[in-house]
């Protein structure tokens, strides 16, 4: 069975939750609202993929925590999370639902040893792109520059 874990608060949580309702899918749908930082980790360990539907984005920290999780990764294709999440994502257009149900369907196909591969290369890319160390170093860097 598949269940959506849709993780975070925000101005839309009361449309979703009406719209979850609406459609009789509670079951299969849950909405967490605002989570502590140590609950989401916890909980990006027990999915199966990862999916970033945003139609736009600053940096994404959510889509690294993805990655960094080992998950396979389905986003949007918009340019931030191209060059943030960068080959190891399949992307759909965010405006259209069929596109990402079509790529989340895709995925879901590759099954547990196609996520694990996608997973693998997600995680390999946070550790080298986004770890604190790279940062740090990358901030010291940058500062020693000007």
């Amino acid at each position: 069975a598949i269940r959506l874990v849709v993780i975070g608060g925000g101005e839309k949580l009361f449309v979703l939750r009406k719209e979850v309702d609406r459609l009789g899918i509670a079951g299969q749908v849950i909405l967490t609202g605002e989570v502590e930082r140590e609950k989401v980790y916890a909980a990006l360990h027990s999915f199966d993929v990862f999916v970033m539907p945003s139609l736009s984005e600053g940096f994404c920290n959510a889509a690294v925590e993805g990655m960094a999780a080992g998950l396979p990764m389905l986003c949007s294709d918009i340019p931030t999370l191209r060059e943030v999440v960068g080959d190891v994502a399949k992307y759909a257009d965010p405006r259209d639902p069929s596109s990402m149900s079509k790529a989340l369907i895709e995925l879901l196909r590759e099954g547990r040893e196609g996520w694990k591969e996608r997973g693998k290369k997600a995680r390999q890319r946070a550790v080298e792109r986004y770890s604190v160390e790279r940062t740090a170093q990358e901030y010291l860097q940058a500062y020693l520059a000007v």
